[in-house]
């Protein structure tokens, strides 16, 4: 019985194209009164949910009035922020209707996305950062990707998603845990999508979770987010470039905090959960040489001298360098035979510097053991990482490219051998099957001897015979 109400009141598509047409044209001729505007705004938004993707003809014109409707300034432009929300709501629909492209032009565009951001700024100040009734546009914007037509506005649309993110951070810990996480799709899909604003954003990401007074949602909202950042893109030293490095050592301590702790999430879904776990530990493993490293560097009038002393936490003192005691020895090595490699690194800090020099060491390492054939992408990264920050690994470079060689030479050698060993056993064959066709070859010839005697001796009787038969004829004649 309830499904056929539900159904009776649904209206159908011709009903439906009507009251979208004629709610269209109300609010084109709307003018100053919010009764109209309340009457007419509520329904709006309940009948374009109805409207699925790609409609018909008879669908887009009826769409038309309310499309024109959206766009003018007088509605997006209200004061009331009820309104705010119901226009934003619609203008929101209308994107995804016609997703991928856009109805508007770039400056209606430009101007609806900065009443969706103005409205969320409003619901941060007015009732406390509350999302709820804005829940819709967040579900919209994160499952539709509308936020690749905000990163196409270039500058405009960059200066809007900054301040998007600046709001989900600070309001995070004032909504549901399902609000909160369609602002974390929001913003690691716009991490992802993004080219140049990739850098500020993280950075701003960055700067936030520096401040230790921010609440712990809101910690954990760009937490979760930075972990995705470093599981999807494996951020090196070498992509965030020179003027980036404060940022760049910055990310790393507080990657190794974040590696550290375990993140609650709020989310209900296992499979989600699993997958942020699985983020948290990549993301410390990326960390975990930058956080096993707390030493500062102690000043040396001497760098070419060897200094090697004892420190807490398996770590030892290297010429100033902390690193652990696993690599201390292959440190103080290169450093006798190379000298200090890393006096012209960029970093400014001895502990990411250590924890380059750990990792090159650690390239040493497999070098000594054989290991680095099976790592070698990962090892030739390493490097290049090292080069991108001035340490001097120019000696190391050159061994890893004489392995190259000769790896590609034994690839190479044992391709050879095993297409020798294929070309024998063809061969083989080649030989075996040349046997027996020679043996069908010898009985052939036998065969067709002994067919050559018979049409011989065939051939004499023949004769014989004709020749008898000719002298009968000739007896006969006379």
């Amino acid at each position: 019985m309830h499904e056929m109400l539900s159904k009776s009141s649904c209206p159908s598509l011709n009903e439906l194209e009507t009251e979208l047409k004629n709610a269209g044209k109300k609010l084109i001729r709307w003018s100053s009164s919010s009764a109209v505007i309340y009457n007419v705004l509520p329904k709006l938004m309940e009948n374009l949910s109805k409207v699925e993707q790609k409609p018909s003809t008879s669908m887009k014109n009826a769409l038309v009035p309310v499309i024109w409707a959206l766009g003018d300034n007088k509605l997006l432009r209200h004061p009331d922020v009820d309104v705010n929300i119901l226009v934003s709501c619609c203008f929101c629909e209308i994107l995804r209707i016609n997703a991928p492209d856009s109805p508007y032009s770039y400056e209606q565009l430009k101007d609806s996305f900065e009443t969706v951001v103005m409205t969320f700024e409003k619901l941060s100040s007015a009732s406390g950062g509350c999302y709820t009734r804005m829940g819709r546009v967040l579900r919209i914007f994160s499952r539709n990707n509308l936020f690749v037509l905000m990163l196409n506005m270039q500058s405009d649309g960059a200066r809007l998603i900054v301040r998007l993110f600046k709001q989900f951070l600070t309001v995070a810990d004032s909504n549901t845990s399902a609000i909160v996480l369609e602002m974390e799709k929001i913003m690691i899909m716009t991490i992802e999508e993004s080219v140049e604003l990739k850098p500020e954003l993280v950075r701003l990401i960055v700067d936030f979770l520096k401040n230790k007074k921010q609440t712990q949602n809101c910690r954990q909202l760009g937490e979760k987010v930075l972990i995705n950042f470093a599981a999807r893109f494996k951020p090196q030293f070498s992509d965030m470039g020179r003027d980036m490095s404060n940022a760049l050592y910055d990310y790393s301590i507080l990657a190794a905090s974040i590696g550290k702790t375990k993140i609650k999430t709020e989310c209900m879904d296992t499979e989600m959960r699993c997958q942020h776990e699985e983020q948290a530990n990549l993301l410390y493993d990326l960390s975990n040489s930058v956080a096993e490293v707390n030493g500062k560097h102690k000043g040396n009038n001497n760098p070419m001298e060897k200094q090697v002393s004892s420190s807490e936490g398996g770590t030892v003192c290297v010429q100033g360098y902390e690193v652990k005691q696993s690599v201390a020895q292959i440190l103080e090595d290169v450093f006798e035979k190379h000298g200090d490699i890393a006096a012209n690194c960029i970093f400014k800090t001895t502990s990411m510097t250590s924890a380059i020099l750990e990792v090159v060491c650690e390239v040493v390492r497999r070098i000594r053991t054989n290991e680095v054939v099976e790592k070698m992408e990962e090892t030739e990264w390493q490097v290049s990482d090292a080069e991108a920050v001035n340490i001097d690994v120019a000696w190391l470079r050159a061994h890893l490219e004489a392995i190259r060689k000769k790896t590609v030479c034994l690839q190479r050698s044992n391709m050879l051998k095993e297409t020798a060993k294929q070309t024998l056993l063809y061969e083989r064959l080649a030989r075996t099957v040349f046997k027996e066709m020679d043996a069908e070859v010898v009985a052939a010839l036998e065969r067709v001897e002994r067919a050559e005697m018979l049409v011989n001796v065939f051939a004499a009787i023949t004769k014989n015979l004709n020749e008898k038969l000719l002298e009968c004829e000739a007896i006969l004649e006379s």
